[in-house]
C-alpha cells in the first residue's frame, strides 16, 4: 500500500515545482508603494495594537508589539500585493497582513509551554477551552474543529492519539461531545 499521496491528505493538487518557481519569479520583480492613506492606516493599527495590549490583561512576555511589528506588518502587506502582481499596495493586502499578525499572535498564545505537572487531560481541556474563546462565535456553545486542537497539542509534544483518548475520556464524563465524523468537539458543560 505504502503511503497517501501528498494531494489525498491535504485534500488539494499542489502547484509542481516549475510553475512555483516561475510565479516565485515573476513576484519577486514587482515593487508594491504604499500610498500616504494607507500608510496612515498601517500605522493607526499598530498604535490602537499597543493600546490594546497595553490596556488588556494578555500576558506581556508572550505577546507584544514593537517598531518591528510595524515593519512586519509593511512587509506582509508588500508580499502579499506581490502574490496578486502588482506594484501597489491595497487595502485587502494590508487586511490580510493583519489577519496574519494576530493569527501568529494566538498561535504563540496557545503554543505556549504548559504550565508545569499540567496532565494531557488538563492539557487538552485547556487548548479546547482556548480555541472556543478565540473562535468568532465564541457563545461557549460553539463547535472547534479536531484539526485546530490536534494541531496545538503538537506544539505541547502531544500525539494525536493522545488527544483522542483526552476527548474520549471527557466524553465519558459527558464534559465535551465530538460530531458523528470526529471532526468537531465542544463542551456539554460550559468551561471555566
Amino acid at each position: 500500500d505504502g503511503p497517501a499521496p501528498m494531494d489525498d491528505i491535504y485534500e488539494f493538487k499542489a502547484f509542481d515545482a516549475e510553475f512555483m518557481r516561475h510565479y516565485i519569479r515573476k513576484a519577486k520583480s514587482y515593487e508594491p508603494l504604499i500610498d500616504d492613506e494607507l500608510q496612515r492606516d498601517i500605522v493607526d493599527a499598530y498604535v490602537t495594537m499597543r493600546e490594546e495590549e497595553k490596556n488588556g490583561d494578555r500576558d506581556s512576555r508572550k505577546s507584544y508589539t514593537t517598531p518591528r511589528t510595524l515593519l512586519a506588518m509593511l512587509r506582509l502587506s508588500q508580499a502579499h500585493a506581490r502574490t496578486r502582481f502588482s506594484n501597489r499596495v491595497e487595502r485587502q493586502d494590508f487586511d490580510e497582513a493583519i489577519r496574519l499578525m494576530k493569527a501568529s499572535k494566538e498561535s504563540v498564545e496557545l503554543s505556549a509551554p504548559a504550565r508545569k505537572n499540567s496532565n494531557p487531560l488538563d492539557m487538552i481541556y485547556d487548548i479546547v477551552s482556548d480555541l472556543l474563546r478565540q473562535s468568532p462565535n465564541s457563545d461557549g456553545d460553539a463547535w472547534v474543529d479536531m484539526t485546530h486542537v490536534v494541531s496545538m497539542a503538537g506544539h505541547k509534544a502531544l500525539s494525536a492519539e493522545m488527544v483522542n483518548e483526552a476527548i474520549e475520556n471527557w466524553e465519558s464524563l459527558s464534559v465535551m461531545i465530538r460530531d458523528p465524523e470526529k471532526k468537531s468537539v465542544k463542551f456539554l458543560v460550559p468551561p471555566m
